[in-house]
């Protein structure tokens, strides 16, 4: 938690990827969480910004797209609430494991639970246009 910094917090959130790699080159850990679990990953998840989320996973590896915060939430159901969809943060996540799709949460909620209504149209476009990459069909 002592790492969970406004600093890191700021640069994640205003996307500064120079503060960043200068906050990691100091020796700030890009795992870093807040009480509640939720980490520096989670947060970069719903501001849909890839190049952060790709930075924070080189620093953390790709365990950090595993983390959960205190109610079973993982980055990628942070990715399906971000206010706009941002489908190569999502395929950033599902690239390193597809199956991230299904991890439910406490409240027994998967990420696709997440999404906005509103949203729903661009996410069912999204999933068919991705489907045979990542849960391609048996043959046989």
């Amino acid at each position: 938690m002592h790492d969970y910094t406004m600093a890191t917090i700021n640069a994640v959130r205003q996307a500064d990827l120079d503060a960043l790699r200068m906050l990691h080159a100091e020796g700030h850990g890009m795992n870093a969480c807040n009480k509640f679990a939720e980490s520096l990953v989670h947060m970069a998840g719903r501001s849909g910004n890839c190049a952060v989320m790709e930075f924070l996973i080189d620093c953390t590896g790709p365990e950090g797209l595993t983390i959960c915060d205190d109610y079973g939430r993982t980055p990628l159901h942070d990715a399906c609430w971000a206010t706009e969809p941002c489908f190569d943060l999502v395929s950033f996540i599902l690239d390193h494991d597809s199956s991230m799709l299904m991890v439910v949460d406490r409240r027994g909620y998967t990420p696709l639970s997440y999404v906005k209504r509103d949203q729903w149209g661009a996410w069912h476009a999204f999933i068919d246009a991705v489907k045979d990459k990542y849960w391609p069909t048996l043959q046989g």
